[in-house]
């Protein structure tokens, strides 16, 4: 059976060349309209594996129809509840805004659940203060211990911290996410590595470590739905983000420090 290639799109603020090189990389085709001197238009095609691309850019959303759309041409919509909606943000365009009460679900897919490798990527706008209580980014977990497949989220005293498969190999990078200034934030898993080389973390494209993780794979049934700008966790239920989030991308590979940088410049507007 052929694998068609899912399609995913990036802004119109994109570096086409740069794109173009990094698609090609990869593997996959871009179609682009050449016309000298236009501005990039839209990639037509996604990284392989590109499964999931929440772009924000919709006017306005529903709390009773999953009208948060999917860019990757997998059709995963995700349902805004609580407080969440779109707003025009100065640098990004219209972004998703998160008032800390709200986030964005999107219903489980075998697709999102990890498995063996597995990149997320977002980026992100806390307001201040940041960090206290924790405040979920991306996760994909019931509750603390619960089908927790993978999160991404802010520590305490605002550091990027991720699980994989469950809380057992918690990381914490040692730099802080500063508020009110745009920051791009990427987690890498690949269950092929070795032991201390399966997890790598990277901020505005560049590395910030390389952690060890137990885990091999992700187990297949941890079906718990994915959030964005909530930490799922029954006994400290408040771990909302607040501020704004754009571009929440999910892959189901490891992506390389190249294609994470390439992608990072791509995105960046």
């Amino acid at each position: 059976m052929t694998r068609v290639a899912p399609t995913c799109s990036l802004g119109s603020q994109a570096n086409a060349a740069l794109v173009t090189a990094l698609l090609l990389a990869a593997g996959c085709r871009a179609n682009f309209d050449a016309q000298p001197d236009a501005t990039p238009p839209d990639v037509a095609s996604a990284l392989v594996g590109c499964e999931l691309h929440l772009r924000m850019e919709e006017p306005r959303w529903s709390d009773t129809a999953p009208d948060v759309l999917d860019a990757c041409g997998q059709d995963d919509r995700g349902l805004a509840i609580g407080e969440v909606t779109t707003e025009l943000d100065a640098e990004r365009g219209r972004v998703g805004f998160f008032y800390g009460q709200g986030y964005v679900m999107v219903a489980d897919s075998a697709r999102l659940r990890g498995g063996r490798g597995v990149t997320v990527s977002a980026w992100v706008r806390p307001l201040a203060p940041v960090g206290t209580p924790p405040a979920g980014l991306v996760a994909k977990r019931a509750a603390t211990g619960a089908k927790a497949a993978y999160s991404l989220f802010l520590s305490r005293n605002a550091h990027l911290s991720s699980d994989i498969d469950s809380q057992n190999d918690r990381i914490e990078v040692p730099t802080a996410v500063l508020p009110d200034r745009w920051t791009h934030l990427t987690l890498v898993y690949d269950g092929s590595a070795p032991k201390p080389k399966r997890v790598h973390t990277y901020q505005d494209g560049e590395t910030t470590g390389q952690w060890s993780e137990s885990s091999s794979q992700i187990p297949a049934d941890f079906d718990a739905p994915l959030t964005i700008g909530y930490l799922p966790d029954e006994a400290a239920p408040d771990q909302y983000f607040r501020g704004r989030i754009d571009d929440v991308v999910l892959w189901s590979r490891a992506l390389g420090d190249d294609e994470v940088a390439a992608w990072h410049a791509a995105t960046r507007r």
